[in-house]
């Protein structure tokens, strides 16, 4: 489980919790890098001082619903997303993306040509030029 990220699909939101401190220190010592909850968090404060990164729905004051099965590296689907093990999922407060295995490297080459573009806008920027000019509007 070292650098795995856990994907959770629990349907979005809902009155209970899916995922708590307990759950989320146990993953962390297991070595996951990150956690993506398609459903709703409680302990939040515990959590997002992890260094485990968690991305979820909600946090609801309900404490985890127990009880339910599940399964591992298995065909998911998260927030109307499909998911597979071996997918890259990358995470930021702005949202989720998962990126399928075989378009990894175009999409790497994308956002690399686009953050280099994003960069020397930055630097018109930074020279005084106005965003009327270099957005041509």
């Amino acid at each position: 489980m070292p650098g795995t990220v856990l994907v959770i699909a629990a349907g979005g939101l809902g009155p209970n919790a899916v995922w708590g401190g307990i759950l989320h220190r146990a993953a962390e010592l297991k070595g996951a890098v990150a956690v993506i909850v398609d459903g709703c968090i409680h302990d939040s404060a515990e959590i997002c001082a992890s260094p485990v990164p968690c991305y979820a729905c909600g946090t609801v004051p309900a404490g985890p619903q127990k009880g339910w099965g599940g399964e591992i590296n298995c065909h998911i689907s998260a927030g109307g997303c499909v998911v597979e093990g071996g997918d890259l999922v990358l995470a930021d407060d702005d949202g989720v993306v998962v990126v399928p295995g075989d378009e990894q490297e175009a999409v790497r080459a994308r956002c690399g040509a686009r953050a280099i573009a994003e960069r020397a806008i930055v630097e018109r920027l930074e020279a005084g030029e106005p965003t009327v000019a270099i957005f041509d509007l």
